[in-house]
C-alpha cells in the first residue's frame, strides 16, 4: 500500500431548496449511504430557493426564464459553481460534515436533486382568486405565508390574493411544469467536463406538505419543525425512511418514469404525495446485498 493514499471513494450530491430540506433528511440520508459504503461522502447543497420556477441572467447576460437550454448552467451557478471551485481545490469541507475531508470533483458519482411540485401540473383553473368562503375556511386572516407571499396551497387548488398574482401563479406553473418534465427525463448532467449520473425526486405539494402535514407554513415554522423531526429519529434516523416508505401517499406499483407521469395528472401535484420512496427502496436493496 502507498503510504499517503487514501482509499476510493465516492461522494453523491444532494440538491435541495433550502434549510428545511437538509434538517430533514440529510442525517438519514447518511445513515442508508453509511451502511451501503463506508468511502461514500453525501453531500447537501442548497439553492435557498427553486431553481425549477425561477429567471436566471446566464454569462453572456441573456435574462428569462429557466429553460431545458439553460437548466444545467443554472444548476452549475446556483449550487455547483462555489462548491465546485473547492471541489477543484480538493477543499471543501462543512462544519457539521459527519465526513470532514476534502473530495475532488472526480469522486462526484451522482447528483440527486429533491424538489417540490408546487401544484406546477394543475390546470389553469385550479389556480384561483380567493373568496370569503377560503378565508374563513382556512382561516387566511391568521395565515403568515399567505399574507406574506399572497397564495395558500390547497388540494382543491391555488387561491391567490388578487388577479395579479394569479396570473403570475400560472406562467410559473408553465415554466416550471416544463422544466420538470426535462429535468425527470434526464439520466445525466455534465457539471464542467463531466458527465453525472442525475436524478430528481418530489415532494407534493412540497416536503412541508409531506412530513409536517402543512403545504403553508413560514420559512422560520418550516425549519423548526424540520428540526423537530430530524430530532426525533436523531438515534434511529432509518425510522424516518420507515416513516416514508409506510406512508400510503408514497408512490407505490410504479417505477421512477411512471411516478413522473402520475403526478402530472389532474390535481396530483397539490395533493400529499412523494417518489422519494423509490430512492429509499433502491438503497435498502443495496444494504441487503452488502
Amino acid at each position: 500500500m502507498v503510504v499517503g493514499k487514501r482509499p476510493k471513494r465516492s461522494a453523491v450530491l444532494f440538491l435541495v431548496e433550502g434549510m428545511s430540506e437538509k434538517k430533514a433528511l440529510e442525517l438519514a440520508v447518511d445513515k442508508l449511504y453509511d451502511q451501503i459504503d463506508k468511502n461514500i461522502v453525501v453531500k447537501f447543497l442548497m439553492m435557498d430557493g427553486d431553481v425549477t420556477s425561477t429567471r436566471y441572467t446566464d454569462r453572456l447576460g441573456n435574462s428569462g426564464w429557466i429553460s431545458s437550454d439553460t437548466i444545467g448552467a443554472a444548476i452549475y451557478d446556483k449550487f455547483l459553481k462555489e462548491f465546485s471551485k473547492k471541489l477543484e481545490k480538493g477543499c471543501n469541507k462543512t462544519e457539521n460534515d459527519s465526513r470532514n475531508e476534502s473530495i475532488m470533483l472526480k469522486e462526484v458519482s451522482s447528483i440527486i436533486h429533491i424538489v417540490d411540485t408546487d401544484g406546477a401540473f394543475v390546470s389553469d383553473e385550479m389556480v384561483k382568486l380567493v373568496t370569503n368562503i377560503e378565508k374563513e375556511k382556512f382561516h387566511l386572516d391568521k395565515c403568515k405565508p399567505y399574507i406574506k407571499k399572497g397564495r395558500f396551497y390547497s388540494e382543491e387548488g391555488i387561491f391567490c390574493v388578487d388577479v395579479k398574482k394569479v396570473d403570475n401563479i400560472k406562467k410559473r406553473n408553465e415554466h416550471k411544469s416544463k422544466i420538470l418534465k426535462f429535468l425527470s427525463s434526464l439520466e445525466k448532467i455534465k457539471i464542467k467536463t463531466k458527465d453525472i449520473p442525475y436524478s430528481v425526486y418530489y415532494f407534493s405539494c412540497n416536503l412541508d406538505h409531506f412530513l409536517l402535514n402543512s403545504a403553508n407554513l413560514d420559512d422560520k415554522e418550516k425549519c423548526e419543525q424540520a428540526e423537530g423531526l430530524s430530532d426525533d429519529h436523531a438515534n434511529n434516523p432509518e425510522g424516518l425512511v420507515n416513516l416514508i416508505l409506510q406512508d400510503p401517499d408514497s408512490v407505490y406499483g410504479i417505477d421512477y418514469k411512471e411516478s413522473w407521469e402520475y403526478i402530472q395528472q389532474g390535481n396530483n401535484s397539490l395533493q400529499r404525495l412523494t417518489n422519494i420512496n423509490l430512492l429509499f427502496k433502491e438503497l435498502l436493496e443495496k444494504i441487503k446485498k452488502n
